[in-house]
């Protein structure tokens, strides 16, 4: 964590104006979402701001521009901006002071928040210490994380980590995706791929399954048949956060 993201998420020189009473649903929906994304940091060795989550997730939710800018005014939120490149393989953030807000806006709790949010969640103890992680609480976020697929971007992420960036087009890998994204990514997909009179399509989407599990930023997902040469299903895997 970069020493002014610690400074801001730990610092207790801002008091919360905010009580139980003042907080309605939404807000504290928003502190709940954003408290779970604390607490995956730790579970994997990794940043918290590896975990800050995207306005445009926090928007899906019902969560108001209105929402976000009280959180912030009130010492619970600290609103950051992505400086990830686009061939980053590290996720870079930014603090910012502005209550104006961007596709390139995410956010983090403070510590202020984080204790409203465990207080909220029924006084929900803080993870164990990267070294006293546990395989079931991996698997646990890992079953409770669902892909997104960004076509603008051409990426696939798990939460906030990226695991495949596209750099040239990859018509079937992305064509398959883009399916699994429109369906809310339900276990198993019938084969979307156009059928080609000179390729056998069993063949074709083997080939093309091999080619989404290949090059994986992060080596979190597992694509695979269903058996029948006709479908495609995926699955959640920790082997990239070891």
């Amino acid at each position: 964590m970069s020493s002014e993201i610690q400074r801001l998420t730990s610092s207790e020189d801002k008091v919360s104006l905010g009580s139980m009473a003042d907080v309605d649903e939404t807000r504290k929906t928003a502190l709940v979402v954003l408290y779970d994304a604390t607490c995956c940091a730790p579970e994997f060795g990794l940043a918290v701001e590896d975990f800050a989550l995207e306005l445009a997730d926090l928007r899906a939710r019902g969560i108001t521009y209105h929402d976000l800018r009280w959180l912030i005014c009130a010492g619970y939120v600290v609103h950051l901006r992505e400086q990830t490149p686009s061939r980053g393989l590290r996720r870079r953030v930014r603090p910012s002071n502005s209550l104006a807000f961007s596709e390139r806006s995410c956010f983090l709790l403070t510590a202020e928040g984080e204790k409203f949010a465990s207080h909220v969640q029924g006084n929900l103890s803080r993870p164990a210490p990267p070294g006293q992680r546990t395989a079931t609480a991996d698997r646990r976020v890992l079953r409770e994380a669902t892909p997104r697929w960004d076509a603008s971007r051409r990426e696939l992420r798990v939460r906030s980590l990226v695991v495949k960036r596209f750099k040239t087009p990859a018509a079937n890998q992305e064509a398959i995706l883009t399916v699994f994204e429109e369906e809310g990514w339900p276990i198993r997909i019938d084969d979307p791929l156009r059928r080609q009179s000179d390729l056998d399509p069993k063949r074709r989407l083997h080939d093309v399954i091999k080619c989404l599990n290949r090059n994986q930023v992060n080596r979190l997902i597992r694509f695979h048949g269903d058996g029948t040469g006709e479908g495609v299903g995926w699955e959640l895997t920790g082997d990239g956060l070891s």
